[in-house]
C-alpha cells in the first residue's frame, strides 16, 4: 500500500475532509490531494506532521519498518512506543 492511499484511508476513517487534515497537520490541502492521488510524495517533515495529526507512527504512515503495522496507541500499550531512546 502506498503512502497516499494510507493517508486517504486514515482521513476517511477519521471522517475528515482534506481541509480538516490540512488544518490539523499544517500541510496544504493541495499537497494532501496530490499525495492521495499519487502525484507527489510527502517530505519527511510533511509526513511527520500528517502522522502526528492522525496519531500514528511515521513507520505506519509510510508502511515501512518494524512498527508499520501499529498505530501509536498499540505501540505504547506493547511497550515499544516512541519513548525509546529518550
Amino acid at each position: 500500500m502506498n503512502t497516499g492511499k494510507i493517508i486517504a484511508d486514515l482521513r476517511e476513517q477519521m471522517v475528515w475532509s482534506q481541509t480538516d487534515l490540512a488544518n490539523k497537520s499544517d500541510v496544504s490541502r493541495v499537497m494532501i490531494g496530490k499525495y492521495e492521488r499519487g502525484e507527489a510524495s510527502p517530505s519527511i517533515e510533511a509526513a511527520k506532521k500528517i502522522a502526528d495529526a492522525f496519531d500514528v507512527s511515521l513507520d505506519y504512515l509510510v508502511c515501512e519498518g518494524q512498527n508499520a503495522k501499529f498505530d501509536k496507541k498499540t505501540q505504547e500499550d506493547s511497550g515499544s512506543g516512541t519513548a525509546r531512546g529518550r
